[in-house]
Parts: C-alpha cells; sequence; structure tokens
C-alpha cells in the first residue's frame, strides 16, 4: 500500500468511462482495490452484439479495441 495524504493528494476513485474488466489492471496496482466502475451500463457495453452471439469485436465479452494509425512524425526546425 502506498502512503496516501488526502491534504497533498487527491484520490480519484470512480471511473464513469471503462468496463470494469479494464479497471482490474490499475485498481490491483495503482488503486489498492478503491477503483469503482461507475460508467453507465449501456455504455460500457455499446460494442457487444446482443447475447454476446453477434459480437462485433475480436475480443469477445471485453470492449476492447486496437486500433492502427498511420502518420507522420514531424516538427518545426526550432522546436
Amino acid at each position: 500500500a502506498s502512503p496516501y495524504e488526502p491534504l497533498v493528494l487527491t484520490k480519484l476513485v470512480k471511473n464513469f468511462r471503462s468496463h470494469a474488466d479494464l479497471l482490474r489492471v490499475p485498481n490491483a496496482l495503482f488503486y489498492d482495490g478503491e477503483l469503482e466502475c461507475c460508467a453507465d451500463e449501456h455504455l460500457r457495453n455499446f460494442c457487444r452484439g446482443p447475447d454476446f452471439e453477434e459480437e462485433p469485436l475480436a475480443t469477445r465479452g471485453l470492449p476492447l479495441v486496437f486500433h492502427g494509425v498511420v502518420g507522420k512524425d514531424s516538427r518545426e526546425g526550432d522546436s
């Protein structure tokens, strides 16, 4: 357990964006089990098909998408 000083640090423990399965690792590693999944059930399961039979994701049962991006790194000469 890490030292937590509430006068110095605000610990945000309610997560309103992610599925509970995606929060397991950070909850165990960084939150000592205090992280709560508060995301709306419809939104966190949005990518899942009805009854999980027609699920559009390759990660069946888990709303996780890996999306590749092709781009070019650039910067100005004086930056």
